[in-house]
């Protein structure tokens, strides 16, 4: 099987493009001091592993075996959309989970304290939610 990293970006909304991870199931989930692993088999029986190192909060919302991947969401710290507050299973809402009183403050302070990280989302249309502050995303496709 080999291995490489594929070139990701997102749309306009956040949406990561390039994983095509879309109906996914995810069969690896690696939690390690500092990084977060996601592998994922596609439709078409190929593997494909979102990783995000430099992790600094994570959490994880009812992530069952099983579970199809929906998309991943990806904005700088700073430019997560407002209106996404509003949204009970957006990024930041599953990130603090009704952990804190003043999310939003939290927030502005990780937007403050690291400028260039990334606010990412694991959203399943089945079984559960991740979401994370990293450093950087690598993209990894393996073809058999």
């Amino acid at each position: 099987m080999m291995k490489s990293e594929i070139a990701w970006r997102t749309d306009e909304n956040g949406m990561l493009l390039g994983d095509r991870a879309h109906d996914s199931s995810l069969i690896k989930f690696v939690v390690s001091e500092t990084s977060l692993e996601f592998g994922m088999r596609r439709l078409s029986g190929d593997l494909v592993t979102v990783e995000l190192y430099g992790v600094g909060e994570f959490s994880v919302v009812e992530l069952w075996k099983g579970a199809i991947v929906s998309e991943f969401w990806v904005w700088k710290v700073g430019l997560v959309p407002e209106a996404s507050w509003s949204i009970p299973d957006s990024a930041w809402n599953i990130l603090f989970s009704n952990r804190l009183r003043d999310a939003k403050r939290e927030a502005a302070k990780i937007a403050l304290a690291r400028p260039e990280s990334f606010l990412v989302q694991l959203a399943c249309s089945y079984g559960g939610a991740v979401a994370a502050v990293c450093d950087r995303i690598g993209v990894f496709e393996m073809r058999q």
